[in-house]
């Protein structure tokens, strides 16, 4: 409302014209004021929300970083494991595949041996 209006309803109230115009003078005035300052708080209020959510946003950025960083570190720790148990399994299977090879030709030599020992027997007879 505006201050010719508040006015008139005043008059129309009983209030005396010239108390009337003053008064409402300062009611628009005052009304102004409260509007001007509610407007105030919610720019004030929005600009706070906004700078705690941005911040809410960073924090959770550097969280999520940290636990990137914590996962990679333990899949790596778990890769390097893995690889070391793997490479102590193969060379614990080269090593008997070895054993077993040599084992192997050392019994083809005896039996190489076996069977050339009984051909010579054959032949000098």
């Amino acid at each position: 409302m505006n201050a010719a209006r508040f006015a008139r309803h005043l008059i129309e109230d009983g209030v005396d014209p010239k108390l009337a115009q003053p008064l409402a003078e300062h009611l628009a005035e005052e009304i102004e004021r409260a509007v001007a300052t509610k407007e105030h708080v919610e720019l004030v209020v929005n600009a706070i929300v906004t700078r705690e959510v941005q911040q809410l946003r960073i924090e959770m950025h550097q969280e999520f970083q940290r636990f990137d960083a914590r996962i990679t570190d333990r899949l790596d720790t778990f890769e390097n494991r893995m690889s070391q148990r793997f490479d102590a399994f193969q060379n614990q299977v080269t090593q008997r595949l070895d054993s077993q090879m040599r084992w192997m030709m050392s019994s083809m030599l005896v039996l190489f041996l076996a069977i050339m020992a009984n051909i010579l027997k054959d032949v000098l007879r």
